[in-house]
């Protein structure tokens, strides 16, 4: 079952955005390919406060590849609609982060879109995925913890996670 509007705000406003007119399609709502851009600008705007900003890719040369999304579309978004993404940390392995991303639709006071996806730490040099380093897992542990403790659950495909073998 999708969460409610008002559990998804508990979760903090990771971008927010209104849709311009050339989002949309044929159809008088917003296309698709532009969902998945705003769950991507909110997962990455969610690394970045947590430290896996452009200065650590610069200096540590390490980054976050997607290797796997679910996306679902719940309620139309239209032009003009000002919405948000809300970002829920899942769970994490040594290189793996599971994670959901919420689109609220802030004029219907909706679940628009849900994006479950997995992110592999990679070494930019070595294109190879690498272990967290240690500077960042408490930051990232104390945010699965917290984002744990809401009273609602996340929806899964039941197919995306994380294994601690990783």
């Amino acid at each position: 079952m999708t969460p409610h509007f008002k559990d998804v705000e508990q979760l903090p406003v990771s971008h927010r955005v209104t849709v311009p007119d050339d989002w949309t399609d044929v159809n008088g709502h917003m296309n698709v390919r532009h969902y998945l851009g705003v769950h991507d600008t909110a997962v990455e705007a969610l690394f970045s406060g947590l430290g896996f900003d452009q200065a650590f890719v610069d200096t540590r040369r390490r980054s976050f590849f997607d290797l796997e999304h679910h996306l679902e579309y719940h309620r139309e978004v239209l032009q003009g609609d000002q919405i948000t993404a809300h970002v829920r940390v899942l769970g994490r392995s040594a290189k793996v982060v599971h994670a959901m991303s919420y689109v609220l639709n802030r004029r219907t006071r909706e679940v628009a879109s849900t994006m479950e996806c997995a992110t592999a730490h990679v070494d930019l040099v070595t294109r190879r995925t690498v272990a967290l380093l240690d500077e960042h897992t408490t930051a990232l542990d104390a945010t699965v913890a917290e984002h744990a403790a809401l009273a609602w659950q996340s929806q899964t495909c039941g197919v995306i996670g994380v294994s601690k073998k990783r």
